[in-house]
């Protein structure tokens, strides 16, 4: 089971977020242009990393780590799912901010379209906690006390039930 997963790169991910954030600010064409660059700069060496004794860019050395990078970049998510072969399940927010409903479900769909056994729930107004979304692209969207959206919770029951042992 997958809830708001994706078989991209993480590092991938947090750049599409900041490329969004970036967009919806107020900086000027030529900021967004260079905060955008950056970021794509510390992605692209992020994911080259492949030396747990070597080092991640100073702008993001207090959030990762060279083993942890490391390891992430070794993670295969889409392989791993496409060489299961038990019932799997996709659920989605659709207003999910970080994890993109079209980028990251987009491409888990992809990548099982041929497997009877997988099945893909999306979302409609739901972010990335299964919550009912304010619609605001910023964190404190996730601030307000929620629970994640009863059709969530059913729908992964009723597919428990349906493929349990």
């Amino acid at each position: 089971m997958s809830l708001a997963g994706s078989p991209r790169s993480l590092f991938d991910i947090v750049h599409d977020q900041t490329v969004a954030l970036v967009d919806a600010s107020t900086q000027t064409a030529a900021e967004k242009a260079s905060a955008i660059a950056k970021s794509r700069q510390i992605n692209d060496a992020l994911k080259a990393l492949t030396d747990a004794a070597g080092a991640v860019p100073a702008e993001v050395a207090a959030v990762y780590t060279a083993p942890y990078v490391v390891s992430l970049n070794r993670l295969d998510q889409g392989g791993v799912a496409r060489r299961l072969t038990v019932p799997l399940l996709f659920c989605q927010g659709e207003a999910d901010l970080q994890v993109d409903a079209a980028a990251d479900f987009g491409a888990w769909k992809t990548l099982l379209a041929d497997r009877p056994n997988v099945t893909f729930a999306g979302y409609p107004g739901l972010n990335h906690l299964f919550m009912q979304t304010s619609g605001l692209p910023i964190p404190q969207d996730y601030d307000r006390a929620g629970t994640v959206a009863p059709a969530v919770s059913a729908d992964i029951a009723d597919w428990l039930i349906a493929h349990g042992g």
